[in-house]
């Protein structure tokens, strides 16, 4: 990636995984100001564990694919969930979110370029590609979101 878009994916990465961010977009969506400040705690959380393994970041995933995991995440999946259908609970949501997303970096890991050191450096297309082949295996999925 041209190193120009780094900051620009950068700032959208936190826009969607801070609080302040958060409260600006949900007032955008006309939402409660604070609604979705867990989700990007919880979205921000799930994507920063995915580069770890055995507590070691084992894999770096770079700012346009963490900007796509946290845009995709936080607009397509919880916002619609939380706001028109009824979900068995937020810890079970919560878990097939952390869910998805560590699969889909693992599977982005698998066929992205290795970096020095060994380590894969995930983009975006990597995670799009994961995303299309491992789409009826997604947890989210069986909430019918989709369908």
């Amino acid at each position: 990636m041209d190193d120009r878009f780094r900051p620009i994916y950068r700032s959208i990465y936190d826009a969607r995984t801070t609080r302040q961010g958060v409260v600006g977009i949900r007032a955008a969506y006309g939402g409660a100001a604070d609604a979705g400040v867990g989700d990007a705690r919880l979205i921000g959380q799930a994507i920063e564990q995915a580069e770890l393994q055995d507590g070691a970041r084992t894999r770096v995933l770079r700012e346009d694919a963490k900007a796509l995991l946290a845009v995709n995440f936080e607009d397509l999946v919880l916002y619609p969930l939380r706001r028109g259908a009824p979900i068995s609970t937020r810890e079970t949501l919560d878990v097939n979110v952390r869910s998805d997303i560590r699969m889909l970096v693992e599977r982005g890991a698998r066929r992205a370029p290795r970096r020095a050191g060994g380590r894969p450096e995930i983009s975006a297309r990597e995670i799009i590609d994961a995303l299309s082949e491992s789409w009826s295996e997604l947890r989210v999925g069986q909430h019918a979101v989709w369908e």
